[in-house]
């Protein structure tokens, strides 16, 4: 993702969580930045989400951005990290 917010003061950081809670329908408490903060790329935690439910809310979020099986991927690396990451 890209955002035009300034890397100042987390303003990125913000954007990112506000973002992905609306698409995800969850509220932005439930969602925070579990690494990178000062970094480009970001690990985000989403709370109280089951790997499933949350696969299917990035799958439809990527394609409505991606078309194809590039979103399928996406998805199902980042579920897996964050399966893999709670064991």
């Amino acid at each position: 993702m890209r955002f035009s917010a300034a890397p100042v003061d987390g303003a990125v950081n913000l954007a990112l969580v506000k973002l992905l809670a609306k698409a995800l329908g969850v509220p932005a408490g439930m969602v925070r930045i579990a690494a990178g903060a000062r970094q480009r790329n970001k690990s985000v935690l989403v709370e109280e989400v089951s790997p499933s439910v949350l696969m299917g809310q990035l799958r439809t979020l990527l394609e409505s951005t991606r078309r194809g099986a590039q979103a399928d991927e996406l998805v199902a690396a980042a579920v897996s990290r964050s399966v893999a990451s709670r064991c």
